[in-house]
C-alpha cells in the first residue's frame, strides 16, 4: 500500500515542475494526496475499479463522469512494485490531452517509490547490523536467539571458522565511509563478516577455511595475503591503519571474547602480531594484580632498579628469540657478551638458569609481566 506522505512528496514535486493537477489514490479507492488538496479523503469510484478488475488503465472523458462517484475528467493508471498492485494515480484533464503525462508521471512516481523502498531496505539492515554488532560484542547479556535470527537475515552462517581482526585507521572518518567499505568489501569472501566499532574501527571476522593441516601457518599465510589484498585501497586514500588479531572462533556465542582479544593487543600495540604469541601476557593480564603482587611483591622488592631495568629491557626479547643469545643480541643490537653478562646478573641473583630449565623461564616471564604491569599502574598514579 502507498505510504500517504510519500505520495504528498511526490505530489510537491510535481507542483514545483507541472500545471498537471495529480491524485494519488490507494487500493481502496480513497484519495490520500492531490494537487487538489481538498479531494483527500473521497473516494474516487473510476480507479478503485480499475484497481478492483486489474486494468493497466481507466480513461474518463467528460461525458463519463456522471457514471462515478468523485471523479473529474481524465485517465488514472495502476503504480505497481514488485509486480504488486500499490495504488493508482491519477489526472485531470481532457484525455487525449493527459495522456503523455500521465505516462511519464507513472513512471516517475514508480522509480520513487523503488528508490523509497531501496533506501528503507538500507537503512533496515543497517539498524539491524547494529544491532547484530551490539549483541555479537557489547552485550553483557547473552542473546542467542536474537543474534542467530539477526544472522539468518543478514545472510551470515553462525558456525564457520573466522579471525577477528580490528583495523584502527589513521582516519576514522573513514569507518563511515560507505563507499570506501563497498570498495573495501570488494576483497572479502561471501562468509566475512565487517561491522563498525562505537569506537570508530573497523571489525572483521575474517573467514578461514576448514583444513586440519598446519592450521597455524596456513591461517597466518591467509590472514597476510588478506591483508596486503586491502593494503593498495588505504594506499590510495592516504590513509595509515594498525590490524590486530584476535582467537580463532566457530562458535558465534564466543565472538565477543574474540573482539576482547583484539582490543588486548591493541592497547599494548601488537599491531600485525598473532596474538597466540601473547598468550603468557594474556592470561598474566587476567589474574588481579593483588595476587601478583601476593606472588611476586616480595622478590620485586629485593631487585635493586638496575636489575629490574635489565629483566624489563631483554626479556621479552630473549623469550621471542627462544632464548637464543646470538639472536636476541642482534634483535637488541648490543654485543652477545653484553647479553651474556645481563643475563648472569639475572641468573647470580635469583639462582636459576632460564637457557636450559622451563620452570625457571616461566617464573621470569610472569615476573617480567608482573615488573611491566606495577610500573605501568606507578605511572599512571603519578
Amino acid at each position: 500500500m502507498l505510504n500517504k506522505s510519500f505520495s504528498e512528496r511526490f505530489i510537491e514535486n510535481a507542483r514545483s515542475y507541472t500545471h498537471y493537477k495529480f491524485t494519488v489514490m490507494n487500493p481502496d479507492g480513497m484519495i490520500i494526496a492531490a494537487t487538489e488538496t481538498e479531494r483527500v479523503g473521497n473516494f474516487h469510484e473510476a480507479s478503485y475499479q480499475m484497481m478492483q478488475e486489474g486494468r493497466d488503465i481507466m480513461i474518463v472523458p467528460p461525458e463519463d463522469v456522471k457514471k462515478y462517484f468523485g471523479v473529474k475528467p481524465g485517465i488514472d493508471v495502476p503504480i505497481v512494485y514488485k509486480n504488486e498492485m500499490m495504488g493508482a494515480i491519477g489526472i485531470t484533464g481532457i484525455p487525449r490531452d493527459v495522456r503523455p503525462a500521465i505516462l511519464i508521471a507513472k513512471m516517475a512516481f514508480e522509480t520513487m517509490l523503488e528508490y523509497d523502498y531501496y533506501q528503507q531496505s538500507i537503512a533496515k539492515k543497517s539498524s539491524e547490523l547494529n544491532l547484530f554488532r551490539d549483541y555479537l560484542i557489547y552485550s553483557e547479556t547473552k542473546h542467542p536467539d536474537d543474534l542467530r535470527a539477526l544472522a539468518h537475515r543478514l545472510n551470515y552462517k553462525t558456525n564457520l571458522f573466522r579471525v577477528p581482526i580490528l583495523l584502527e585507521l589513521s582516519n576514522r572518518i573513514y569507518s563511515d565511509d560507505k563507499l570506501f567499505l563497498l570498495e573495501l568489501k570488494n576483497h572479502f569472501h561471501e562468509n566475512d563478516m565487517i561491522l563498525t566499532t562505537h569506537e570508530g574501527d573497523i571489525l572483521i571476522f575474517k573467514y578461514v577455511q576448514e583444513n586440519k593441516d598446519e592450521i597455524l601457518i596456513r591461517i597466518n599465510r591467509e590472514l597476510e595475503n588478506f591483508i596486503d589484498s586491502i593494503n593498495s585501497i588505504f594506499y590510495k586514500r592516504e590513509i595509515t591503519y594498525k590490524y590486530y588479531r584476535g582467537a580463532l572462533q566457530n562458535n558465534i556465542d564466543n565472538y565477543s571474547s574474540g573482539y576482547k582479544h583484539c582490543r588486548w593487543m591493541q592497547r599494548h600495540n601488537y599491531s600485525g602480531e598473532d596474538f597466540f604469541n601473547y598468550l603468557e601476557e594474556y592470561f598474566t593480564s587476567l589474574m588481579p594484580i593483588l595476587e601478583q603482587n601476593n606472588i611476586y611483591g616480595a622478590i620485586a622488592d629485593l631487585m635493586d632498579q638496575q636489575l629490574r631495568e635489565v629483566l624489563i629491557d631483554n626479556f621479552e626479547t630473549l623469550k621471542v628469540s627462544n632464548f637464543n643469545l646470538s639472536k636476541a643480541s642482534q634483535d637488541l643490537y648490543i654485543h652477545k657478551n653484553t647479553l651474556v653478562f645481563r643475563l648472569n646478573k639475572i641468573k647470580n641473583f635469583f639462582g636459576i638458569d632460564p637457557l636450559h630449565n622451563n620452570s625457571d623461564q616461566f617464573f621470569l616471564s610472569l615476573l617480567h609481566s608482573f615488573l611491566k604491569r606495577s610500573d605501568k599502574i606507578k605511572t599512571e598514579e603519578v
